[in-house]
């Protein structure tokens, strides 16, 4: 950071997250200069970034991508609304921690962050800084340096991040770009119904808006997002009660089963069983939608109660 620039680059970036608090953004503290040294105080998260998840799982339950794109949403609204396009949102810039037993969403990372001119006098080449980001989550405006860059291109890119934690996959191939560009090609490559028929083709509905080349097709709002997902994701909703066993005795899973046979068969209940408290937490990061929880008392490593 010895250049001129590099310092107001940084100064722009504190300047541009500690202007707002919101719980879904990671809170500054202070920034300043020791010595010829800046530096950036922030809020220490426990947790892993969304990256680090999707390698170790590789997709996410549909609840569960509605649940963290509904707290993405919410902080880009707090961003948007002061005017700030962070303009690099990928997984690794979307930290999962946990407040008060909950998993909360913290956006990263502004280092890119623009502050969206208020009109055509305020364009200046500091904050015209053409194509930086990520290019497998940059919009096609990102992409081209397009002057007047604004919230919409970071409703492209949550839209990249979240196709790829839904399905597995990324939306279009890198070597779609060039198409992409020149207004040939409008992604994704394959209807993501064809990697989840149980959302069926009001998600491919869905993509085909989120994704769209031209911004003013797209959703206009993080929120309006958030909720067009949401209700996807609830239009498809099982109706079957979802229970969490949680018990060290491996014959109550069978005797269970037993009992309720007919109730399973006819999609009345849904079962899903933990041997002990640690796997059922681990269970309902994955599937939050639970709708009761059965628990044995005295098990090992995390008893009932806890």
């Amino acid at each position: 950071l010895s250049s001129e620039g590099a310092r107001r680059q940084f100064e722009k970036e504190a300047k541009a997250i500690a202007r707002f608090h919101h719980p879904n953004v990671v809170q500054v503290y202070d920034f300043g200069l020791d010595g010829d040294e800046p530096y950036i105080v922030m809020e220490l998260l426990e947790g892993e970034d969304l990256e680090s998840r999707l390698k170790r799982r590789e997709k996410l339950p549909a609840s569960q991508v509605a649940s963290l794109l509904t707290q993405v949403s919410r902080g880009l609204t707090a961003a948007h609304n002061e005017g700030i396009v962070h303009r690099d949102l990928k997984p690794a810039n979307l930290f999962l921690t946990r407040i008060d037993g909950q998993e909360v969403v913290k956006i990263l990372d502004f280092g890119l962050v623009r502050l969206k001119a208020r009109n055509a006098a305020e364009l200046t080449p500091d904050n015209l800084d053409g194509m930086v980001g990520t290019l497998r989550y940059m919009s096609p405006e990102q992409i081209r340096g397009e002057l007047g860059l604004d919230h919409r291109s970071d409703l492209w890119s949550i839209a990249v991040v979240f196709f790829r934690a839904l399905t597995g996959k990324f939306p279009f191939s890198l070597e779609s770009v060039g198409n992409l560009l020149n207004g040939s090609f409008r992604p994704p490559d394959a209807p993501p119904s064809q990697l989840l028929p149980e959302l069926g083709p009001e998600l491919d509905r869905f993509f085909t808006r989120a994704l769209d080349p031209d911004p003013t097709q797209r959703f206009q709002s993080a929120q309006e997002m958030a909720a067009a997902f949401t209700a996807v994701v609830q239009g498809v909703r099982s109706q079957a009660a979802k229970i969490l066993v949680v018990d060290d005795e491996p014959d109550v899973e069978v005797m269970l089963r037993q009992a309720f046979r007919r109730q399973l068969r006819d999609g009345v209940y849904e079962l899903t069983f933990a041997c002990d408290g640690e796997e059922a937490m681990e269970k309902l990061r994955q599937a939050p939608d639970v709708d009761v929880i059965l628990t044995d008392i005295n098990m090992p490593r995390m008893d009932g109660l806890t």
